[in-house]
């Protein structure tokens, strides 16, 4: 699969950031842009994205594949890249595919750490609990991705070492815990990897993953009704 994906476009908006890049496999080159960004991905990513294509020196009919994170992560953020990414592959025809926020994370952590036992990845949910799923030392996943509060991942999880952008707040709750800190945001020359090296982490034309149901609140107002 990965021959065919010469150039390569990954985007990710799905957590606190904003992040582009074009990937040449032929040359291993990578042109990237990444920011900090918890709102407002609406109005960078695309600016962003032609930034990086400029820097390549590629137009979009050049492209291979696109690969999006397609969380957990932040809903709207999560939103605004898959979308992107679905508009960009339909008017290129380039495949569109996917990888999770924590698939990615915990590749960071293989090729900068080389664990020598199990580890989780956590990504903040903005709310009591965690997103979280563990992996060994090859970062392949060993667990399902749920979302759970820190007492449950302790009684549940056996990996005692955690990473994530959730990993500070996690400690606070669990003072036992060792963690990393390094690894907020997807690295999307990583994303772009993942697709010409580890296939089977990824799926083609992906659909977003939500680990929690909508939270939808009653309105107060009373309403008339009509017989």
């Amino acid at each position: 699969m990965s021959d065919a994906f010469t150039k390569v476009l990954a985007i990710d908006t799905a957590m606190g950031g904003c992040s582009a890049c074009v990937y040449l496999t032929a040359s291993e080159e990578a042109f990237a842009r990444s920011e900090d960004m918890p709102r407002g991905q609406a109005q960078e990513l695309v600016p962003m994205i032609n930034d990086v294509m400029a820097q390549a020196g590629i137009s979009f009919d050049d492209l291979g594949a696109i690969v999006t994170t397609v969380g957990p992560g932040a809903f709207t953020g999560l939103r605004i890249g898959m979308s992107t990414a679905r508009a960009m592959a339909q008017a290129t025809g380039a495949p569109l595919f996917g990888v999770s926020t924590l698939q990615v994370l915990a590749r960071q952590y293989v090729l900068t750490h080389e664990p020598e036992q199990n580890f989780a990845v956590l990504v903040e949910t903005r709310r009591e609990d965690f997103y979280v799923q563990e992996f060994d030392v090859t970062g392949a996943a060993v667990s399902e991705a749920r979302a759970a509060l820190a007492a449950d991942i302790m009684a549940q999880v056996s990996a005692r070492v955690f990473v994530g952008d959730a990993a500070l707040r996690f400690k606070e709750l669990a003072p036992e815990a060792e963690i990393i800190e390094g690894f907020n945001l997807p690295d999307p020359e990583n994303i772009a990897q993942i697709l010409i090296e580890q296939p089977a982490m990824v799926h083609e034309n992906p659909e977003p993953i939500y680990l929690r149901g909508a939270e939808v609140s009653k309105s107060k107002k009373e309403y008339r009704t009509i017989a």
